[in-house]
């Protein structure tokens, strides 16, 4: 499980959490953070997981998001990778699940179609409309090569990876 992050130690607390209580066993989590941000590493350093592993990458010259993320698939050990947001809740089966559904259709990659999505504000939530949600990626690792890989972008760098995925 990838997560890239950046000045944003809550969320990144709770995102761990739910790394947690992932009842899929074999697993890490792989934090990527820039070297500017004290705040993730001291909040890292307080971490004591052996499932959660942390690269700390220079913040100059900067690297967009995808290129973090290209990054930290390479730095995983395992021969698949999960996008793993600080920003997104995960339930507790989502790993089982992915993993199953890739099992049953043979695929070297699965991404969720629905999310629920919670607006705090109001203390409702929603299922999202149908769709390949980039967030919610499994993926074997030996798909990846020449142009599928995570754009060099700052932002939107996960839609034409799942694109061309597609």
């Amino acid at each position: 499980c990838l997560c890239v992050t950046r000045k944003r130690p809550a969320l990144l607390a709770r995102s761990i959490r739910c790394f947690q209580a992932q009842r899929w066993a074999p697993r890490e989590l792989l934090v990527v953070y820039e070297d500017d941000d004290p705040e993730t590493r001291d909040y890292l350093s307080t971490v004591t997981d052996p499932m959660i592993r942390t690269i700390e990458v220079p913040s100059d010259p900067k690297m967009t998001l995808g290129e973090l993320r290209n990054l930290a698939i390479a730095a995983a050990r395992g021969s698949w990778f999960c996008q793993w947001d600080d920003d997104d809740w995960h339930h507790a089966e989502r790993l089982s699940a992915q993993w199953a559904a890739l099992r049953v259709r043979r695929a070297d990659a699965c991404v969720l179609m629905h999310w629920l999505v919670y607006d705090a504000s109001t203390g409702r939530a929603f299922i999202s409309p149908r769709w390949h949600w980039e967030g919610s990626i499994l993926c074997d690792k030996r798909v990846l090569g020449g142009s599928l890989r995570y754009a060099a972008a700052a932002r939107a760098e996960d839609t034409p990876f799942v694109q061309a995925l597609a």
